[in-house]
C-alpha cells in the first residue's frame, strides 16, 4: 500500500516524471489491486462516515448508504473503465505495444487518484471550490500518462477523451446515487 501511495503522490507532483517511474517499476495488476486499490476504495467509503461529523442531519443510514454507494462507485468503474479500454484501446496504440498489465495499472492509478481525492472531499467540512476542479488535473495526469500506454501522437487528443469517459466520469455518474438516495 505504501509503494501505491508514493506512486499517486508522485503522479500528482510530477505527472510526466510518475509515469515514468510507473513504468520503471512495473507493478503487478492484479496485486495492485488486491493489496492497495481495493483498500483505498474501503477507506474512501469510510471516510464517508466523517461527513456526520459536520451535518448532524445525516443518520447513521444514511451516511452508511453514502460509505457503500461511495465504495460500489469506484468498484464497479473500475471494471466499467476495463470494459471501454479493452473495447477502443486497439485504435490509439500502434499493433504489438499493447500490454493488458499497463492498462490495468493505469486505470488503477486513476482511480487511486479519485479515491484520494474522495477522501479529501469527506474530510473537509465545507464544500470547497477548488476542489470541485481538481477531477480536471486528474485528466491531465491520465493524458500525461499516454506514453506510458503507448498511445500515438497522433491518437493523442482522442485517447484522452476515451480516458476521462471511461475512469472519470463513471465515478461521478454512479456517485450521483449519493445526491439522488
Amino acid at each position: 500500500m505504501a509503494l501505491f501511495l508514493k506512486m499517486l503522490f508522485h503522479l500528482i507532483l510530477s505527472p510526466v516524471r510518475g509515469w515514468e517511474d510507473v513504468a520503471l517499476d512495473e507493478p503487478e495488476p492484479r496485486r495492485l489491486m488486491t493489496k492497495c486499490l481495493y483498500p483505498l476504495f474501503g477507506i474512501a467509503a469510510v471516510s464517508s462516515f466523517i461527513v456526520g461529523l459536520y451535518d448532524p442531519m445525516l443518520t447513521f443510514v444514511n451516511l452508511l448508504q453514502r460509505a457503500i454507494i461511495t465504495f460500489v462507485q469506484f468498484f464497479i468503474s473500475y471494471y466499467i473503465a476495463q470494459f471501454v479500454f479493452a473495447l477502443f484501446i486497439r485504435r490509439y496504440v500502434a499493433e504489438g505495444d499493447i500490454s493488458d498489465d499497463r492498462v490495468s495499472v493505469f486505470i488503477s492509478l486513476g482511480l487511486g487518484l479519485l479515491a484520494l481525492l474522495a477522501i479529501i472531499v469527506n474530510c473537509l467540512p465545507v464544500e470547497l471550490s477548488l476542489v470541485q476542479f481538481l477531477p480536471l488535473y486528474v485528466a491531465v495526469i491520465l493524458w500525461k500518462g499516454a506514453p506510458y500506454l503507448g498511445v500515438t501522437d497522433e491518437k493523442m487528443n482522442q485517447f484522452v477523451i476515451l480516458a476521462v469517459a471511461s475512469i472519470i466520469v463513471p465515478v461521478y455518474l454512479l456517485g450521483l446515487l449519493n445526491l439522488i438516495l
